[in-house]
């Protein structure tokens, strides 16, 4: 682009004294009044002869001519001699920019007084955000715009708006976006907006020329020579900007960022780019040639930090000492680039207020061009570790809770455990770090840990409450029944899966063990809710909990009896029962239930009838002697629900009573004796 596309004000009065005119008016003009038609063909001459002349105000920013005045940084570079490239978009801030490298360098080529126009060519190959900076200018002599505060003017992409026109921090006057009735519009096909946010993808990679014009009468952006957007200033606006402008070629200049280190750059190519201090003069001379914008693509994304941080540190001090890094492929060449952990999203932060291994989290979807592509995620494991700890303590008070024999304490109430350091401070330990034992009939326990130095350490806890029938998990409650007095009632919604149960002691199942057999019997009856599933478990027995998947016993409504110990055993049901018997649902009556398991036998009675049983072969998985084997070891035995993990069968709406478990074989004859006595 040369100097002589640019209007001078000095040459628009010249330019009047060589026009003359034809028809009423002969010879030269002086100060008279004449038509309008008369002055805006005066105008439109001394145009033409300013454009052809080499004489005019104005600043073209020769990156080439004038390199030794600029500085690059990040990714900006000069594709050819003519086009700039700041290539980056979103995830770029404020890294790849092209800037003066001295204060005041502006001052020596051009003043400002009434006007200032910013022109340039853009090529946008990815679409930014709505504060997506093109470019910056100071108004300090000590300040640069890509640093804080001090612009003095820049444009970002929402809605073509001219940002901060007047005192940066003050008025943001007169056109910014957050000055209520100021806001400039645009149309659909020719809104800054539209190149430079996202919006269309379509108005990228595509040349355009802007010229951003702010003077004393009104503030206003063209878009290929067509005025886009635009605000009419008041006088005393005006005379605010007039006041600016004076001070504008004192500070500095950057292309491809604004002025908040926080926000994002321009991704593209420019070329042309000029300050002028005349008004918009509308050529066609605009930047077209051909550009191939370059590709690439996330290769690998790298998180590096410490192995152990002692216990103390912080998220915060931890992000001090992580170092992301990612690698493109651009254009078949490898690039690495620096992250701050403010350009990536921690996708799972750990917990540094306990001991222990811990995993950091982090994922980054944005090319060297600036596009979205799929999550790279990279991790970073470490260990938050104590100083030397010497004894435990049990800071939770058990004093008034109740106990279930048999379950797991940390089950039962939120069990903190701490650990006394070296220098006497208590650091809590995370219970996955601890070994707890079961508590026993008197309500006892034991806590292990194990230190980083291999001492085993333990301190012994006790519940103070009662010996309760079981503990409630969920929305359960003990109720009393015209029956059977005191019953439990399960899941009161009907809507919950592995929610709502009632967990029971396993101290006598894991009893058992010795004889080979375990039998559970109960009474059960439905409340009037919901029908229940088939599937839905009406007693589960695990070697685990809730979440675990294998070594079961269950019974289901179905009216089976399921075991699994690396394999599959179902007990068939009889001929005088039917998976579609909904002896649960339909009825207000009390069923009683007795379900018997010992080496390759099932049973299961239901109202003194057996409805289902079955001899394993003995074969590979088919056998019940590895959960026979094993009952020493259950931990887990609920009533009500718990369905196994990964199976969406609800919970039952059931209520529960006298539940017993026993070692021995049933008579079927008792069973029967006991149903019809109870019934």
């Amino acid at each position: 682009m040369k100097n002589n596309r640019i209007l001078s004000a000095a040459f628009l009065a010249s330019g009047i004294a060589a026009v003359s005119l034809t028809g009423c008016y002969k010879g030269e003009l002086y100060d008279i009044e004449v038509p309008g038609w008369t002055q805006d063909s005066i105008s439109a001459a001394a145009a033409r002869n300013a454009l052809v002349s080499d004489d005019v105000p104005g600043v073209l920013i020769d990156l080439v001519k004038d390199a030794d005045a600029f500085e690059f940084h990040g990714g900006a570079e000069m594709l050819t001699k003519e086009i700039l490239l700041i290539e980056t978009g979103k995830g770029g801030k404020n890294g790849n920019f092209v800037s003066l490298k001295k204060d005041g360098w502006l001052k020596d080529k051009i003043s400002f007084k009434d006007v200032a126009t910013i022109s340039f060519d853009a090529y946008p190959t990815v679409n930014g955000s709505d504060w997506n900076y093109v470019f910056g200018i100071g108004n300090t002599a000590a300040s640069a715009a890509v640093e804080a505060g001090g612009a003095l003017a820049y444009f970002d992409g929402t809605i073509g708006f001219i940002q901060r026109v007047g005192d940066p921090y003050d008025a943001y006057f007169p056109g910014g976006a957050w000055v209520s009735g100021n806001k400039m519009g645009g149309t659909a096909d020719n809104n800054p907006y539209n190149y430079f946010s996202g919006l269309n993808d379509a108005n990228c990679n595509k040349w355009y020329h802007f010229d951003y014009v702010y003077s004393t009468a009104e503030v206003c952006i063209y878009v290929n020579g067509i005025k886009s957007v635009a605000h009419e200033l008041t006088p005393e606006q005006g005379a605010n900007i007039k006041s600016i402008l004076s001070k504008l070629n004192e500070g500095q200049l950057v292309i491809g960022a604004g002025c908040d280190p926080n926000l994002e750059n321009f991704g593209g190519y420019i070329a042309n780019f000029t300050l002028r201090n005349v008004e918009y003069v509308k050529t066609s001379d605009f930047y077209s040639a051909s550009v191939v914008p370059k590709e690439s693509e996330i290769k690998s994304l790298t998180i590096e930090g410490p192995e152990t941080v002692t216990f103390g540190t912080t998220y915060d001090n931890l992000l001090e000492q992580v170092k992301i890094k990612v690698t493109y492929e651009v254009d078949g060449e490898i690039r690495e680039q620096d992250l701050t952990t403010s350009d990536v999203i921690a996708t799972l932060i750990p917990d540094m207020s306990t001991v222990g291994k811990k995993t950091l989290s982090v994922y980054y979807n944005t090319t060297f061009a600036g596009k979205f592509q799929q999550n790279v995620k990279a991790e970073l494991v470490f260990e938050v570790v104590p100083l030397e700890i010497t004894t435990l303590k049990i800071t939770t008070d058990l004093s008034a809770v109740d106990y279930c024999p048999g379950a797991d304490p940390a089950a039962l109430c939120k069990l903190v455990v701490n650990g006394i350091q070296s220098n006497n401070e208590a650091i809590t330990l995370d219970n996955a770090t601890l070994t707890i034992s079961k508590v026993d009939a008197d309500g006892k326990f034991t806590v292990s840990y194990k230190t980083a130095d291999g001492k085993d350490l333990s301190v012994d806890g006790a519940f103070g409450g009662n010996k309760v029938f079981g503990v409630i998990v969920g929305k359960g409650e003990f109720i009393n029944d015209s029956k059977f007095g005191t019953v439990f009632k399960n899941n009161t919604d009907n809507v919950a899966v592995r929610e709502n149960y009632l967990l029971l002691p396993t101290d006598q199942i894991n009893a058992c063990a010795s004889a080979g057999r375990v039998t559970i019997s109960f009474w059960i009856k439905n409340y009037g809710k919901e029908i229940i599933s088939e599937w839905s478990p009406v007693f589960m027995v695990k070697n685990g909990d809730v979440n675990s998947e294998w070594l079961y016993y269950i019974f289901r409504h179905k009216g089976q009896l399921l075991v699994n110990y690396a394999g599959w055993v179902d007990s068939p049901l009889s001929a005088t029962w039917s998976a579609e018997n909904d002896w649960l649902n339909g009825n207000d009556n009390w069923h009683y239930v007795v379900a018997t398991v010992a080496a390759n036998d099932l049973t299961l009675y239901v109202d003194g009838e057996v409805i289902s049983t079955y001899t394993p072969d003995g074969g590979d998985g088919n056998s019940t002697t590895g959960f026979i084997d094993d009952l020493a070891n259950i931990n887990f035995f609920a009533i009500g629900g718990a369905q196994t993990n990964g199976w969406g069968d609800s919970d039952l709406p059931c209520m529960y009573s006298e539940v017993t478990v026993s070692s021995t074989a049933p008579n079927a004859a008792d069973v029967k004796a006991t149903y019809e006595a109870g019934k």
